[in-house]
């Protein structure tokens, strides 16, 4: 949803639905929590302002703030801090935080700037895990090159995965 196309005009329900692309119950829904319409006549009208500041607190009122070295679980709904944390570098700039909640055991993760990794490393094994590489991708075949493969297709395939010979 992108509150930032919302001008400071009037809409009508079906405008709001084809500028943000949701269904129109759930525009309705909005006004039954809260939204503002200018008058309970219809067509519902409603300030392109008033919409806009309610998706904003709307947001606002979902948003967790994670205390550091926590992750959110969608299951339990909670930040938690995760068992068998790793962490992987996904670029330069990037890296993928990853754990078990301790409550349910789903699988849980983060992208984090590569900046933020101090907060993250709570063993010197994990500095370790951290610095390894990120792997470089196969090249890819002509398909020139590959036709003369199909009579040795086997050892082709492990040799891409640096397995066999």
């Amino acid at each position: 949803m992108n509150i930032i196309s919302i001008k400071a005009k009037t809409y009508t329900i079906l405008e709001i639905v084809i500028l943000l692309c949701v269904h129109k119950r759930t525009v309705y829904e909005w006004k039954r929590n809260g939204l503002k319409t200018i008058d309970n006549k219809r067509p519902f009208l409603i300030h392109g302002s008033d919409l806009k500041s309610f998706l904003s607190n709307r947001s606002q009122e979902r948003k967790m703030k994670l205390k550091n070295g926590e992750l959110y679980c969608v299951k339990c709904k909670d930040g938690v801090i995760p068992s068998n944390l790793t962490i992987e570098k996904k670029n330069e700039k990037q890296m993928i935080v990853k754990g078990n909640c301790p409550n349910c055991g789903r699988k849980i993760n983060r992208f984090d700037s590569v900046r933020n990794k101090e907060k993250w490393v709570i063993s010197p094994t994990k500095v370790e895990s951290f610095e390894i590489p990120i792997p470089k991708k196969a090249k890819k075949k002509k398909a020139t090159e590959q036709i003369g493969l199909f009579d040795n297709m086997n050892t082709h395939i492990n040799s891409n995965f640096g397995e066999g010979e």
